[in-house]
């Protein structure tokens, strides 16, 4: 299985988002497309995994808005909508304990395929406390911060 690293850690470094901004047209995102979109529908890369959270909402309606409209423009065309790979497992995102876009990502994709993520070893990071945001919070379930915070990670990595 190999894991997909989204983060271009761009925003410690405003001068690398401006410039990750001005490439974006031009490089990153029809290579990310294509590879997101190949890796989302398992074609060429069916091991791989995507961490992240608060970008995947608006990514995968951006995709379904491109199947709606030109999927058959899409080199050999879309086989199903994105939001059907989503829901049969095929994205599995990371989140910070206390991102405050957790609630909306739950509410967009559920929260069977978010694991935790401590951020550690960055100097940004909660640890070794970094699992107290997520068992404090009053803005998703209990059962939501359970397969957060391990029921999840247990299925991701076959470990039940």
């Amino acid at each position: 299985m190999r894991i997909i690293d989204a983060d271009g850690h761009v925003a410690e470094n405003p001068t690398l988002a401006i410039e990750a901004i001005k490439r974006w047209p031009d490089y990153v995102k029809p290579s990310t497309d294509g590879r997101l979109r190949l890796t989302i529908e398992g074609r060429n890369y069916p091991e791989d995994r995507g961490p992240g959270a608060g970008w995947v909402p608006f990514f995968i309606d951006r995709l379904h808005e491109h199947f709606e409209k030109r999927g058959d423009w899409v080199e050999r065309g879309w086989r199903r909508d994105p939001h059907d790979y989503l829901q049969a497992g095929n994205i599995w995102v990371t989140c910070e304990p206390d991102e405050p876009i957790l609630p909306g990502v739950i509410d967009v994709l559920g929260a069977d395929f978010i694991m935790f993520a401590s951020d550690y070893p960055h100097w940004d990071g909660e640890w070794p406390q970094s699992t107290k945001h997520l068992r404090t919070r009053t803005d998703i379930s209990e059962e939501a911060r359970e397969k957060i915070g391990g029921r999840n990670a247990q299925r991701f990595y076959g470990l039940n």
